[in-house]
């Protein structure tokens, strides 16, 4: 006979059972470490019933240490810290979130302009990184973004797509100052 496991719904095992003697000679699973915060609130499925359907919302997943859960209109999707920065790299990283809103905001900014000018675009491809770089007041972000355009396009359809790019929304709100105001709103009831 194998060893136990632990089963999650579904009849899928999860996790081999580590099963040790006792003084006594019983079988008896090790002690588990003690936590070293509160246990957390199970993690809510849905968005909050008062969340504005333009309003993004970010909660713990209980993905510990730095998992999170986004509800994005009816979106719903994970982020997490890599495993080198200490996450579980359950999902995107927050600059990963930031540079894949550039590359989407661009590739569609794009195809937008294409298609209204019947130009040959059949497929738009964005890679980005993001890099921050030393300055004299404090780091400065750069943005490192390449575009390849598949299609017969003329070097001067190329060009007009480069200067589209620097165009997308996203585009022009890293480019710009910005505030982030924040506020701390009442303790949510359990």
């Amino acid at each position: 006979m194998g060893a136990p496991y632990a089963y999650q719904a579904g009849g899928r095992p999860i996790a081999k059972l580590i099963v040790a003697p006792s003084p006594d000679g019983l079988l008896s699973t090790p002690p588990r470490r003690a936590r070293k915060r509160p246990p957390r609130q199970p993690p809510a499925r849905r968005p909050p019933m008062d969340a504005a359907p333009d309003q993004v919302v970010v909660r713990e997943s209980g993905n510990a240490p730095y998992g999170q859960i986004v509800f994005a209109g009816r979106h719903v999707t994970g982020a997490d810290e890599p495993e080198r920065a200490g996450g579980h790299d359950t999902g995107m990283s927050p600059y990963e979130y930031l540079l894949a809103a550039l590359g989407a905001c661009t590739s569609m900014t794009i195809r937008m302009y294409a298609d209204r000018h019947a130009w040959p675009v059949r497929q738009i491809s964005v890679s980005l990184r993001h890099v921050a770089e030393p300055g004299p007041a404090g780091p400065i972000d750069r943005f490192e973004r390449r575009i390849a355009l598949t299609g017969p396009l003329t070097t001067e359809q190329r060009q007009r797509l480069l200067e589209i790019a620097e165009k997308c929304p996203v585009s022009r709100t890293l480019q710009r100052p910005s505030h982030v105001v924040t506020e701390l709103v009442a303790e949510a009831a359990a």
